[in-house]
């Protein structure tokens, strides 16, 4: 019953009240990043086997004291009266989810866009992506534009509604932690090498994200039908053009809009390569941006009134048997 209140609630709050939330899982990082310099330096130096070992050995450990300790610390709320129990996975759950903030960044590039000042949109780019935006071009930062919102609204908002109505806060946090870990947080991927110490994370994350980016792509999917966007196409795009899990989430965008996203980028001078996703019909403009928004918009209310219902079926099939 409290996931039937928790979801909406939290969802209207992080759409309404949007300033007030603190990165846990960034101390959770760090303190991952310090155990890995402490052991490098002074355990397995460079030993790559004892480097795989330690850093799957501590991931675990990691991911499976924070669930409990999510899991225990919530079992008790709840047991010193349900009301506590409920605000406090209230404010856990709104604090994690990001439903407003792609949609908000993707409108103010609109809006920079709209009047032309392109410098300014480069510099939003570069703080939100951590990319090099000084000498791209408009269609490059339109392009930018809708991967970042595309993929941060599923990871950050249908990722973790999905993971909510599974296992509440407890599976939710399970799941951030093993997102920020892994340094999958970039919003576009990276060509690099991932350390042995945290490969575990690396291919944990990738299969969990698979599956989640599929249902978010339906969800998607669904959002373009009801816009009367090309949403068949999608489906095209997807068996054309799908990799990974970020290019799945594109290929519901780029597939309804007729568009193509993706293609190399610059970090730190260095370049990193992506796959195109999408069929070039025409050059992007800034006007796409509100479409993709529209879809983001609908795909996340359409996620969140499919989950609550699958909530409510399993309810009644429970309270039959």
């Amino acid at each position: 019953m409290e996931t039937l209140l928790i979801l909406p609630i939290s969802f209207l709050m992080d759409m309404f009240i949007n300033n007030f939330k603190l990165d846990i899982f960034a101390y959770i990082k760090n303190l991952f990043d310090k155990i890995n310099n402490i052991l490098h330096e002074k355990v397995y130096k460079e030993n790559k086997i004892l480097e795989f070992i330690f850093g799957t050995l501590i991931s675990i450990f990691i991911i499976v004291i924070v669930f409990l300790i999510s899991f225990y610390l919530l079992k008790l709320f709840y047991r010193i009266h349900f009301i506590i129990g409920l605000i406090i996975e209230l404010i856990l759950f709104y604090n994690i989810l990001e439903t407003r903030k792609p949609l908000e960044f993707a409108s103010i590039i609109f809006g920079t866009l709209q009047n032309n000042n392109f410098n300014k949109a480069r510099n939003i780019l570069k703080e939100n992506l951590k990319i090099d935006t000084e000498d791209i071009d408009e269609e490059t930062i339109i392009k930018r534009t809708i991967e970042y919102a595309t993929i941060t609204s599923a990871e950050n908002s249908i990722y973790l509604l999905i993971l909510f109505i599974i296992g509440g806060i407890p599976i939710c946090f399970l799941y951030k932690t093993i997102y920020t870990l892994s340094k999958n947080e970039v919003a576009i991927d990276e060509n690099k090498n991932k350390k042995l110490f945290e490969i575990f994370l690396v291919k944990l994350c990738f299969i969990i994200n698979i599956i989640l980016s599929l249902i978010s792509f339906l969800f998607y999917a669904i959002s373009s039908l009801f816009l009367q966007y090309r949403f068949r196409n999608s489906f095209a795009i997807l068996k054309k053009d799908a990799k990974d899990s970020k290019s799945i989430l594109e290929c519901a965008v780029a597939g309804s809009l007729d568009i193509e996203i993706g293609g190399d980028y610059f970090k730190d001078g260095e370049l990193f390569e992506r796959e195109n996703v999408g069929d070039y019909m025409e050059e992007l403009n800034y006007k796409l941006i509100e479409k993709v928004n529209k879809i983001l918009l609908l795909g996340n209310y359409i996620s969140l009134s499919i989950l609550i219902f699958i909530k409510l079926i399993f309810m009644f099939l429970s309270v039959i048997f």
